[in-house]
C-alpha cells in the first residue's frame, strides 16, 4: 500500500504552496466581488423598502394616529408571495425605478449638461493634469 501511495505522489506534479495561496487569494477575491456586485444591485429596493417602512410610520404618528400596531407575520407574507418572475419584478418595482432614474442622472451628467466652472468651461475630472480639488468644481 506504501508503495503505491509513493509512486502516486512521484507521478503527480508538485505545485508550489506559493501557486495554491494565489488561487485560493484568487477564488476568494472571486467570491468577494461576486457578493459586493449583488450588494449594490439590491441596494436601490432596500432603500425603497426603508423609504416606505419610514413614511407609513411618520404618516400613521403625525396625520392618521390609526393601525400604529399594523404588521405583517412572515406566515402571511409566504402564503401570499408570488414565486414567480412577475411577482419578482412587483416586489421589487421601486428598486427598478430608482436604477432607472440613476442611469437617466448618470446619462444626463456625462453628456456635458455640467455647469460651468468660473472660466465658462466645463471641467471633466477623467484624464485631465488638473488636481483633485480642481476637479471637484466642475
Amino acid at each position: 500500500m506504501q508503495r503505491f501511495d509513493r509512486l502516486r505522489r512521484e507521478n503527480q506534479p508538485v505545485i508550489p504552496q506559493d501557486v495554491v495561496h494565489v488561487r485560493a487569494l484568487g477564488a476568494d477575491l472571486g467570491i468577494a466581488t461576486a457578493q459586493t456586485a449583488l450588494l449594490v444591485a439590491f441596494l436601490a429596493h432596500q432603500s425603497s423598502l426603508m423609504l416606505d417602512a419610514i413614511g407609513r410610520t411618520l404618516f400613521r404618528l403625525s396625520v392618521s394616529r390609526r393601525h400604529l400596531l399594523d404588521w405583517t407575520t412572515a406566515a402571511q407574507v409566504t402564503v401570499s408571495a408570488r414565486l414567480d418572475l412577475a411577482g419578482f419584478y412587483r416586489q421589487m418595482a421601486s428598486g427598478v425605478g430608482i436604477g432607472i432614474i440613476a442611469a437617466l442622472v448618470v446619462a444626463w451628467t456625462a453628456s456635458g449638461a455640467r455647469p460651468a466652472n468660473s472660466s465658462g468651461r466645463t471641467t471633466s475630472c477623467a484624464g485631465s493634469s488638473t488636481p483633485a480639488p480642481r476637479c471637484t468644481t466642475w
